[in-house]
């Protein structure tokens, strides 16, 4: 078994191209190569193990789309992630009190990733997503895991 730190080039591709086709929906494989900087031919066998899955869905006009099939993913990472989940009430509170929106995260090197974000009354522009992560210098969540210094884990 190969120990690196970085993913496998397959894999590499699959998040990119997952990750593309949810930021932009639809997607034909020219597309999806032009977006991700990958060939062609890589572009559609990415698609093809897709909807072989069942993760995708092809449209009449060729174009491909995630499926709903990944919320069935969400949930079990949600449920993978109980520890952290049981800081629901806590999370309520503050927000109830403070009336403002808060995160979980957990912090990385040079990051910080959000795991549960809940919103609060004056909702603006929310930038930081759950699963989403921002440098440590930018918004509210990241000063705050800069100013109590907390070691960063290694390991996501």
């Amino acid at each position: 078994m190969q120990n690196s730190d970085k993913p496998s080039r397959v894999l590499a591709q699959v998040d990119a191209a997952v990750r593309y086709l949810a930021e932009v929906g639809a997607a034909s494989a020219p597309d999806l190569a032009k977006g991700i900087g990958i060939p062609r031919p890589s572009a559609y066998r990415l698609m093809s193990a897709l909807l072989q899955a069942g993760l995708a869905s092809q449209a009449g006009d060729g174009t491909v789309a995630l499926t709903t099939s990944w919320l069935g993913l969400s949930a079990a990472a949600q449920a993978a992630a109980v520890p952290w989940l049981r800081s629901e009430d806590t999370l309520s509170d503050l927000r109830d009190s403070t009336k403002l929106t808060v995160y979980l995260s957990v912090p990385r090197p040079g990051r910080t990733v959000c795991v549960r974000r809940l919103h609060g009354q004056g909702v603006q522009v929310l930038v930081l997503k759950p699963g989403g992560s921002l440098p440590l210098h930018l918004g509210g969540v990241g000063r705050v895991t800069l100013a109590f210094g907390a070691e960063p884990v290694e390991q996501y």
